[in-house]
C-alpha cells in the first residue's frame, strides 16, 4: 500500500489488515472488530476528555510551546497506550520509533536510512507487542490487548504475529494519523480567522463542523498504492493485472467536482464527503470514530485554556504517506500571567 515496494517480511511486519484481501480480511476484521465494544468507547471518551484536559494544562503555564510535541503528539500515543494496555514507561520509546518509521524519508528522523529506521522500527514494536501479549495472556485486564487475544470468530483465533502486526498498525494509523490531524487543525483555524471566530462563538454548533474540515482539510493520510488483481478499465484507462494504482486522497478531498472552493477551510461546509477515511466498504477506517472523539476534546480543550493562541511556521516532515507537521511554534498569554 505504500508507493515503495517495500521486502514482503517487512511489509507483512507492518501493514496488517490494511493490505490484506478477503476473505482473511474480513475474518480478521471482525475478530478485532468486536473488541471495540460500545461500552469500551464509552470508557474512552471520558478517559480522553480528562486527558486532554490535563495534556493542555500543563503546558498552559509557559506562554509558547512546540504544538506539536507539547499538546498534539500526546494525546493521541496516551490514548493509543491506554487502549492496548501498554505500561507507561515503554510509551516514549514506541512515540520514538513511530516518528521514525513515519518519517524514514526525513533526515531529521529517518537519519538518511529509510530502510533501517523501518527495520528498527520492526524490531522494536514486535518486541513490545510480544511482551505485552505474553504479559496479558498470564494477566488479562481490560483493555484492547486482552479482548484481541481473546477474541474469536468462526472458531478462530488472531494469532500471535497476527496481534502484533495491528499492534504496529495501532501505533502508525492510529497515532500519527490523528496528531497531524490536530496540528494542521490549529493551523488551519489560525490562517481562517473568520472560521476560529466562528467556532468560538458559538463551539456546541459548529464542532462537529469544524471537525469533519479538519479531516478533509489534513488528509493525514496522502496516499496508497493497490495492486489490481484482473484486467480493468478505471476513467477510460486500461489497467492491466499485476500494475499497480495510487490513490491519492488529498487530490480528492479538494476535487472541485465534489467540494465547493475546495482551497478553503470552511466548517460550515455542507455536506462534507470527504474520504479522510477512506471511501467507505470493507477497508473503512477502524479508528474513524476514535479519532472524532480526540479531535473533539483536544480542540474544546485547546481553545478554552488557550483562547488566544497564536501560530507560527510549521515544519512538514519530508514523505508521501502522511501528511506529518513535525513541529509548529505556539504562543499564548500564559496562565496566571
Amino acid at each position: 500500500m505504500t508507493l515503495e515496494v517495500l521486502p514482503p517480511a517487512l511489509a507483512e511486519a507492518t501493514q496488517s489488515i490494511i493490505a490484506m484481501d478477503g476473505p482473511r480480511h474480513s475474518l480478521l476484521r471482525r475478530l478485532i472488530t468486536s473488541t471495540f465494544t460500545p461500552r469500551r468507547m464509552a470508557q474512552m471518551d471520558s478517559a480522553i476528555g480528562r486527558a486532554a484536559r490535563d495534556v493542555v494544562a500543563s503546558v498552559a503555564h509557559l506562554g509558547e510551546v512546540d504544538f506539536v510535541s507539547g499538546i498534539a503528539e500526546r494525546l493521541p500515543i496516551w490514548t493509543i497506550c491506554e487502549i492496548l494496555g501498554l505500561p507507561e514507561e515503554e510509551r516514549d520509546r514506541a512515540l520514538v520509533h513511530a516518528n521514525a518509521m513515519i518519517g524514514c524519508k526525513d533526515e531529521e528522523y529517518g537519519h538518511g536510512d529509510p530502510a533501517q529506521a523501518l527495520r528498527d522500527g520492526v524490531v522494536a514494536f514486535t518486541a513490545m507487542a510480544f511482551d505485552l501479549i505474553d504479559e496479558k495472556r498470564d494477566h488479562p485486564e481490560d483493555d484492547l490487548m486482552s479482548a484481541l487475544i481473546e477474541a474469536e470468530a468462526d472458531g478462530e483465533r488472531l494469532t500471535d504475529d497476527e496481534i502484533r502486526a495491528f499492534f504496529i498498525l495501532l501505533f502508525i494509523a492510529g497515532n500519527e494519523t490523528t496528531r497531524h490531524s490536530i496540528s494542521h487543525g490549529v493551523h488551519a483555524l489560525d490562517r481562517f480567522p473568520d472560521q476560529r471566530a466562528l467556532l468560538l462563538g458559538d463551539p456546541d454548533a459548529h464542532l462537529p463542523g469544524a471537525i469533519e474540515e479538519i479531516i478533509r482539510w489534513s488528509t493525514p493520510i496522502m496516499t496508497f498504492r493497490r495492486t489490481a488483481v484482473e484486467r480493468t478499465e478505471l476513467g477510460g484507462r486500461t489497467i492491466e493485472a499485476g500494475e499497480h494504482v495510487v490513490l491519492f486522497y488529498s487530490s480528492a478531498n479538494r476535487d472541485e467536482r465534489v467540494f465547493t472552493d475546495p482551497w478553503t477551510f470552511d466548517i460550515t461546509r455542507r455536506p462534507n464527503r470527504h474520504i479522510a477515511f477512506g471511501g467507505g466498504g470493507p477497508h473503512f477506517c477502524l479508528g474513524a470514530h476514535l479519532a472524532r472523539i480526540e479531535l473533539r476534546h483536544v480542540l474544546t480543550e485547546v481553545y478554552r485554556q488557550l483562547p488566544d493562541l497564536r501560530v507560527g511556521t510549521p515544519r512538514y516532515v519530508a514523505g508521501n504517506f502522511i501528511n506529518a507537521i513535525g513541529r509548529m511554534p505556539v504562543t499564548f498569554t500564559a496562565s496566571g500571567s
